[in-house]
């Protein structure tokens, strides 16, 4: 077993300071994971020992993009906020960092890291967040280890009532943590990779059959000739084969184009995404299953060829009436038209699901762009309370007075994330039971904050400049959600909280006691489709962090002005640097980039699958005309007008589609569930959805059929007549 603990370095290279996320491990982290240095070693127990010096690990983006890819890193120091450690190796380039996170989830990181050796210490007083790795011994089950930590937890309730009282332990697969969030919504466009190429191979047949009837008479003439069915059968399937191989070279050609732009539309959420390429398992896969394509739709013409009826395909003249569409045709297209349906319903269903999440109400609505700074500071570099208070101080009068700049305010964690629950108590308020706790979500903002983002005040007042350090109360303002579970029935202005965030750090110099002086909007920081929850805000000079995000809200183009801020802070202090550097914007569109992904792709796949439909409805038609050429003929001959061939034309070409399209519903309908766990506020049988679909594709289906059917209506007589 191994225990992680996230944490952040200031980094100085090449003469300027960047900040790197990172990680301490204990001594058999990389063991567990079974991970090896691409140059060195990794961290091990001799550097737990004794007096050893600090050690550190970094990731191969690291070396490449800070230090240039040096082959002599390993062994030399480099500084990490106010302490050096020797860099004993470098990481392969696939290696992703594991996070920990509140309620035991594991997130992956991307980009520069570092790890170092840790040695934690025991502390039930204070909070802190760390992650456990531990590698199942041979022959046991996930199961069986999930027992046996289930009475670890029970024997540590037992010792220690106080703090592990109704705490237990999650075991869980690190893969199952790894694809978790998007498993299911790659295999649902899997399945529908599937479907469309199950209806390409659907259509390839109808097509080849068709090819099939055109070369009869050359195939009756082979036969005649000597040919054996074995030869014919291995020509039409070679044929389809080559067909389908050239199909899967073309498609090759375009997916090495299109992966390029995988990363832009994908979720940060898809792990090692960078790393997909169209290498040689990739293209085994396509070729093989366009051999398997190939070989099934060549098949079908193959065996109609080889069953020829000689004497009708060589006696002299034709048939005056060619009859309909063969019934295996009109199958196939039946089938064709479902599996469309399937996939266009799943498609309008996520497109549904999207719109209702771009309609969410997150709680505020800056009116300009506001440009994100994440500020993280070492402890030891300001140790003093009026030291930190003062450099926000200053940082904020330099960026007040950059151009284009309207307000600069800052919070502890960006307008749509969080990853700090604090305790309280309500003064005046019986305790809650010992096995309970009052607890909300907790944020530190400095004045400016809520107008800033535009966060509505529903009652009281906002911070103000008079709500400073030596305040007594302090001031807290809470949420709507936080008034309606713990003042449901009560007014919460003028109430006391008993709350203790950092105290552990500035002791007495900051309150412990804060007045509800307003209640804001509920804003959804714990995602943007979750449910509001309780939170409260504390004024920055009241309970002062070490790490900030900066809130820059400006008239102009975000992004032009970092430089700018880059330099004002240099100047204030030259070894503090931009963590990260975002826009509010940016993070919204980021929080529905798992929902836009997947309708995205989802629905590309439902359009290819629609053309493909409509294309082999198309085939279909003009083979109908085709057969009922003479037909047609006769019928105008003895008076039939252009408007009841156009309408008889119609009517024998939309008869598969009447059948295709509710046996696809009834698909969809049954498929929908799948799509349940990734809509939103959408049911899988949404009436809306399921009334449009069938009408949209029978009116494209109308469509589709008229022009041909046109060209029937135009038919001459006189020529079929004269044919005969």
């Amino acid at each position: 077993m191994a225990l992680y603990g996230s944490d952040t370095f200031s980094l100085v290279s090449r003469g300027n300071a960047i900040q790197v996320s990172g990680t301490g491990v204990s001594e058999d982290y990389f063991r567990v994971l079974g991970v090896r240095a691409l140059r060195g070693r990794v961290i091990s127990g001799q550097d737990f020992r004794g007096q050893a010096d600090p050690v550190a690990v970094i990731s191969h983006s690291l070396w490449v993009n800070s230090f240039a890819a040096d082959p002599d890193l390993v062994g030399r120091a480099v500084k990490l906020g106010e302490r050096h450690y020797t860099v004993v190796g470098v990481l392969p380039p696939q290696i992703m960092p594991v996070v920990a996170q509140l309620g035991g989830r594991v997130r992956f990181s991307r980009g520069e890291h570092i790890w170092v050796a840790m040695n934690p210490v025991p502390n039930r007083l204070s909070n802190f967040v760390y992650g456990v790795l531990a590698r199942v011994a041979a022959g046991r089950e996930t199961a069986e280890a999930s027992q046996q930590m289930e009475l670890v937890a029970r024997r540590l309730e037992v010792e220690f009532p106080e703090s592990n009282r109704g705490l237990g332990v999650r075991v869980v697969p690190l893969l199952d943590e790894a694809v978790g969030v998007t498993r299911r919504p790659l295999l649902i466009l899997l399945g529908a990779v599937g479907l469309v190429l199950l209806i390409a191979c659907v259509n390839v047949v109808n097509l080849t059959l068709v090819r099939a009837d055109a070369r009869s008479r050359e195939v009756a003439v082979r036969v005649s000739l000597g040919a054996k069915r074995r030869t014919l059968i291995r020509q039409f399937v070679v044929e389809g084969c080559l067909l389908s191989l050239m199909g899967a070279a073309l498609g090759l050609l375009l997916a090495l184009g299109m992966i390029q732009l995988l990363p832009l539309l994908a979720p940060q959420e898809v792990p090692r995404l960078n790393e997909a390429t169209v290498d040689f398992r990739v293209a085994g896969v396509t070729l093989l299953a366009a051999l398997l394509a190939g070989l099934v739709f060549g098949l079908f013409p193959a065996l109609k060829a080889s069953r020829i009826d000689l004497q009708s395909q060589l006696r002299e003249g034709r048939e005056l009436l060619g009859g309909g569409v063969p019934t295996l045709r009109r199958f196939l297209l039946i089938g064709e038209v479902a599996l469309a349906v399937v996939l266009v319903t799943g498609s309008m269903l996520l497109i549904k699901s999207f719109g209702r999440i771009l309609d969410i109400d997150v709680g505020f609505a800056p009116e300009s762009e506001v440009l994100t700074l994440d500020l993280i500071h070492h402890p030891q570099r300001y140790p003093d309370l009026d030291q930190l208070i003062g450099f926000y101080e200053r940082l904020f009068a330099e960026l007040r007075g950059l151009p284009g700049v309207e307000s600069v305010a800052a919070s502890y964690d960006p307008p749509l994330q969080t990853n700090w629950i604090g305790a309280f108590r309500i003064e005046d308020e019986p305790p809650p039971p010992p096995h309970l706790s009052w607890t909300a979500h907790f944020r530190t903002v400095t004045d400016g904050y809520f107008e800033t983002l535009n966060i509505p005040l529903v009652s009281g007042r906002l911070f103000r400049a008079g709500d400073a350090t030596d305040s007594r109360p302090g001031a807290v303002v809470i949420n709507q959600s936080f008034a309606a579970a713990f003042f449901p029935d009560k007014e919460p202005l003028g109430r006391r909280l008993n709350i203790y965030t950092t105290q552990w750090l500035w002791g007495d110099a900051i309150p412990r006691t804060f007045q509800i002086v307003g209640v804001v909007k509920d804003v959804r920081f714990t995602g943007i489709q979750s449910t509001p929850v309780p939170a409260y805000y504390i004024p920055f000079r009241q309970t002062p962090q070490h790490q900030m995000t900066v809130l820059v809200k400006t008239r102009s183009a975000a992004d032009t002005l970092i430089g700018a801020i880059r330099a004002r802070l240099n100047e204030i202090d030259p070894e503090q640097p931009l963590a990260a550097t975002s826009t509010v914007s940016r993070d919204l569109a980021g929080a529905v980039s798992q929902p836009r992904f997947s309708m995205t792709i989802f629905s590309g796949f439902a359009l290819a699958a629609l053309l493909l439909a409509l294309v082999g409805l198309w085939g279909l038609v003009s083979e109908i005309v085709r057969r009922s050429y003479h037909e047609i003929g006769i019928r105008m001959a003895i008076g039939a007008d252009a408007t009841r061939i156009f309408r008889w034309t119609i009517r024998k070409s939309l008869g598969p589609v009447l059948i295709g399209v509710p046996v696809g519903m009834a698909g969809a309908a049954a498929g929908a569930r799948m799509l349940r766990s990734i809509l939103y506020e959408t049911s899988p049988l949404d009436p809306t959805v399921f009334a449009a679909v069938p009408l949209t594709l029978l009116a494209l289906a109308a469509l589709c059929c008229s022009l041909p059917a046109l060209r029937a209506a135009r038919t001459d007589p006189a020529s079929v007549l004269r044919s005969e």
